[in-house]
């Protein structure tokens, strides 16, 4: 089974922690963090995008919800590394 964020904290919690998580649209249940397909990465190129799927049994929604914005993951001096 795909665990995408392991840590000591239990595994499969998005970093930050479970009050950070996004809810499904549909059923407000919780959502786990899958990964991307080649088309949702470069939709990330315009406007960030994750893909999740809902865990709740009769709900199964499967799809893309906002990411957090990178912009505060660069340095404050105007370098920028692209790795």
């Amino acid at each position: 089974m795909y665990k995408p964020y392991a840590t000591p904290s239990g595994p499969g919690d998005a970093p930050g922690g479970p009050a950070l998580r996004p809810l499904c649209p549909l059923c407000k249940g919780h959502v786990q963090r899958i990964p991307r397909r080649l088309v949702d990465r470069l939709m990330s190129l315009f406007s960030p995008v994750q893909r999740f799927r809902c865990q709740t049994a009769r709900c199964r929604w499967l799809g893309n919800l906002p990411g957090r914005d990178r912009e505060g993951d660069q340095p404050d001096d105007g370098r920028n590394f692209i790795i």
